[in-house]
């Protein structure tokens, strides 16, 4: 039988029991997507999205469950504070999240999807390139275009 990591591993920094939790959500969702009723065409019916979103949840934790009995992590100043810097960085993109939130109710989706791709991917890259308001522009004009033309569904 094999052993869970140890003491300085990624168990007790919680990413194994959250890829645990991500995939556990990712079967139920999936499930729950699969029972939901047609009502016209399988690629406008309510389980699609729902199903689409979970499928990619369990995929990506099984993805990280298999990286995380591959590795083997090191004990040394350099990890802890990479794992540091990695949980600040998710604290910064929840707030960035949240005066999205904020920002959708004042302004329109366009404008507030747009800052928030860009906000969040200029903090990752932490340098300005000409790609990251390129792709926050098109990525959002596709998404809008998406809902409202394709699945005639008004964004806010």
């Amino acid at each position: 039988m094999s052993k869970l990591p140890g003491k300085s591993s990624l168990v007790n920094s919680g990413e194994f029991w959250f890829t645990i939790c991500l995939i556990l959500i990712g079967i139920a969702g999936l499930v729950y997507s699969l029972t939901l009723p047609l009502m016209g065409p399988v690629a406008l019916c309510p389980g699609l999205f729902p199903g689409v979103v979970t499928s990619l949840m369990l995929t990506l934790g099984l993805v990280r469950f298999f990286q995380m009995l591959r590795t083997k992590e090191e004990q040394s100043k350099n990890g802890e504070k990479e794992e540091n810097t990695e949980q600040r960085s998710i604290l910064i993109i929840i707030a960035f999240f949240l005066m999205y939130l904020l920002l959708l109710v004042y302004t329109h989706f366009l404008i507030s999807t747009s800052v928030f791709l860009f906000l969040s991917m200029f903090y990752l890259y932490r340098k300005m390139n000409w790609k990251i308001p390129v792709v926050s522009v098109i990525t959002t004009l596709s998404v809008f275009y998406l809902f409202r033309y394709l699945l005639n569904v008004r964004l806010p």
